[in-house]
């Protein structure tokens, strides 16, 4: 409907735009990945752990740091210098180290030293990632369009963590049941389940770091637009 009438809401137009198109997908893939283990992450840590709900807060807090001093300017200083896709396929790269990594954590699994490094793995390539993205979504639509298509890319966002956790989960959950009803224990059932979903998250930000590859040349991504990233970032994040 919106391609026949004459001021449609959604101007199909933006569609064609590979760089919007392209990254605001590597995002959904990203989100789905990366989002989906601060769900599972959780009750991993409480139910095979035993942490609580304080502890695990403080356990995430490596993710959080590593966020922080990144988004102080290191990460636009770095797309500067090597440009934004180079910064987002190497941040995505980095989410995937830290999420295989919790796929092979086990109940006797210490938070010291597996945990904690991927932990820090995952707060160094978010870090490194959502801001290069935002630019490259953003490098190529007109001005009259900007409004409509940061939405557009947030939706998306949105999109693939909502549709990422439910897939994560739904298969998490079941692959537990399948190894509750084999005669595995609770814990082990469970730490089977998550090292399942994080291998998921995992397998979902490779698939984003393909749409990179083949969607975002880089002649399509070669030109960085820091400062309004930085305002699109703080606005995400708040």
């Amino acid at each position: 409907m919106q391609a026949r009438v004459r001021n449609p809401l959604m101007p199909l137009r933006i569609l064609r735009i590979r760089t919007l198109t392209g990254a605001s997908a590597a995002r959904a893939l990203l989100v789905a990945g990366m989002f989906s283990n601060f769900f599972v992450g959780a009750l991993y840590l409480q139910h095979v752990h035993g942490f609580s709900a304080f502890a695990t807060g403080l356990a995430f807090l490596p993710t959080t740091l590593a966020l922080g001093i990144l988004s102080a300017g290191v990460t636009a200083r770095l797309m500067g210098r090597f440009g934004p896709r180079t910064i987002a396929l190497v941040g995505m790269s980095t989410i995937a180290v830290g999420l295989l990594l919790l796929s092979g954590a086990d109940q006797h699994a210490a938070y010291l030293p597996r945990i904690f490094f991927s932990y820090v793995l995952l707060g160094i390539g978010g870090g490194m990632s959502f801001m290069p993205l935002l630019n490259i979504s953003m490098s190529q639509v007109p001005g009259a369009d900007a409004g409509l298509a940061s939405g557009f890319g947030n939706l998306t966002m949105q999109m693939g963590g909502a549709v990422g956790l439910a897939v994560v989960g739904t298969i998490s959950a079941g692959h537990t049941r399948a190894l509750a009803a084999q005669g595995y224990t609770l814990v082990s059932a469970l730490t089977g389940g998550y090292q399942l979903a994080f291998l998921i998250a995992a397998a979902s930000v490779l698939a984003g770091i393909t749409v990179v590859f083949a969607a975002l040349r880089p002649s399509a991504a070669s030109r960085p637009r820091t400062e309004p990233a930085v305002e699109f970032d703080e606005a995400e994040a708040a």
